[in-house]
């Protein structure tokens, strides 16, 4: 994506041709659809400025419409100095709205961009209006004139031009409890829409609930379950005595969390010999609860019974295909007696590139011409001998093995086994390296499927979706024992 100048970009008129103007002038590979309220409002920014009498330098090196693909947070206007020393975005609105949602909106911006420049000026235009809002100092929205926003414009000289998505990586946004207890513990992260309306709705209903009960919260990989989770039990524990049992290998940033947020305690559900243990505690919060057993759901409800507690069950509604005959049946029973469900659906974890990838991966025929995939990488092993020396060798590299299917023992620990078994869901790496091997095939409707497909489910395909899901940057596949499987896939990266 390249930077253009706003005021060339103003002079067509023509929806139609404003649209092909402006993908041409960013460099896009694929023509995108500027909608009519965005340019004009594109139009009105540039008219006010206009009767400013600043040069046409003033108005060059905006990107338009910017997108950090990894949590798909959309910037306007972004205008940055070549040495990062300060940003200007300017948000645009068609018509007047509450000034507190545009405040939000500015301090959200302000957050994703002071990983790059410590310096941002904050704007916000209302074309239908012709109003003009800043963030000061003291990050309070207030009522500005066009010269400030004219003094701010010309401070840029040497600005970035191009290739802007690269300034921008997942690691620098994607907010995990386990991952970035810190960050977490520091409250350095915001909610998604949904995941605020989530936590509203759910709030409301916690205080309708004085005899307690079930809540479920659900949803795919990367949508931010854990981390709604976490962030419920920081804002409960101010009034009430929280527990959060999590349904898998206690790890020591868990531990750490424990000692860190008060009137919180963290452990694993394996630790929980009897009701008891969960007496004292008004919320119950149930981590990968895809993985509890009959007998742990059963002190659970004892609990509930005995001290009126409401607990929330979090989990992942795929991972249940591949559970236990005894997890399933208890996971639908939790469904069964919960007052409410809520699913998360908004992806906030995910690479466009890499997620096109993968749904090319297991249905070729929905392949994104737009990627190159130049993050991923196909490589092909003639045997398990071979295969294991190239794992072993990226593993050097930096990147993370996933035996989903526990095909490769030799090259993980004991530990790293069970581990991998009972927490492939809710981590996420840079760089994932897994095998495809010969079990794997496409079927007639040319989809990937796999020897022990059935009617009902494919573990082995669910867990290699698992598996390739975890990446956040950068994917490696190895395609062992089979040309013609690794001909078909390695064909994905070269379509266009």
């Amino acid at each position: 994506m390249r930077a253009l100048n706003l005021y060339f970009l103003t002079r067509i008129d023509s929806a139609e041709i404003f649209s092909e103007y402006e993908s041409a002038l960013a460099g896009l590979r694929s023509p995108r659809t500027v909608k009519t309220h965005e340019q004009k409002s594109i139009h009105a920014l540039v008219d006010a400025l206009r009767e400013k009498q600043l040069p046409l330098s003033a108005y060059d090196h905006f990107f338009l419409s910017f997108v950090i693909s990894h949590i798909s947070k959309e910037f306007d206007l972004l205008k940055i100095a070549a040495d990062h020393s300060m940003i200007l975005n300017i948000e645009l609105k068609s018509q007047e709205i509450d000034t507190a949602r545009i405040l939000r909106q500015l301090l959200q911006n302000r957050y994703y961009l002071r990983h790059l420049s410590g310096t941002v000026f904050s704007y916000t235009f209302v074309s239908g209006t012709g109003k003009l809002y800043t963030l000061s100092e003291d990050e309070t929205l207030i009522s500005c004139s066009f010269d400030k926003l004219c003094e701010d414009m010309l401070r840029f000289h040497d600005c970035v031009s191009s290739d802007i998505e690269s300034l921008f990586r997942a690691e620098d946004f994607l907010i995990s409890p386990s991952q970035t207890p810190d960050k977490f513990l520091s409250r350095s992260y915001f909610l998604t829409t949904q995941q605020n309306d989530f936590k509203s709705r759910i709030t409301e209903q916690l205080d309708k609930m004085p005899d307690g009960g079930f809540l479920c919260l659900t949803g795919s990989p990367g949508t931010g379950k854990t981390l709604l989770l976490y962030d419920l039990a920081m804002d409960r524990s101010v009034s009430s005595e929280i527990c959060i049992l999590h349904c898998g290998l206690i790890q020591k940033v868990h531990r750490y969390l424990d000692r860190k947020m008060d009137h919180v305690r963290i452990f694993s559900i394996s630790e929980l010999k009897n009701a008891k243990d969960l007496a004292g505690y008004q919320l119950l919060l149930i981590d990968e609860a895809h993985a509890i057993t009959a007998a742990q759901f059963g002190l659970i409800r004892e609990s509930m019974q005995n001290y009126g507690q409401i607990c929330i069950f979090s989990f992942d509604s795929r991972q249940i295909l591949y559970a236990s005959e005894e997890s399933r049946e208890t996971v639908l029973l939790i469904q069964s007696l919960s007052a409410d469900i809520y699913k998360l659906s908004d992806k906030i974890r995910a690479n466009k590139e890499l997620s096109s990838f993968i749904t090319s991966l297991f249905q070729p025929q929905k392949r994104v011409s737009i990627y190159d995939y130049h993050n991923v990488r196909i490589l092909y092993a003639q045997d398990a001998a071979e295969t294991a020396r190239f794992l072993a060798y990226h593993m050097t590299q930096g990147f993370v093995f996933i035996d989903y299917d526990n095909s490769f023992p030799q090259l993980l620990s004991a530990k790293e086994s069970r581990s991998q078994s009972l927490e492939i869901v809710g981590q996420e790496y840079d760089k994932v390296i897994t095998v495809i091997d010969s079990r794997f095939f496409y079927n007639e409707e040319g989809k990937l499927s796999a020897d022990d497909d059935n009617e009902k489910s494919s573990p082995l395909r669910e867990l290699l979706f698992q598996a390739v899901s975890r990446a956040r940057e950068e994917l490696t596949l190895i395609i062992t024992g089979d040309p013609a499987l690794f001909a078909r896939i390695n064909a994905l990266k070269l379509v266009r």
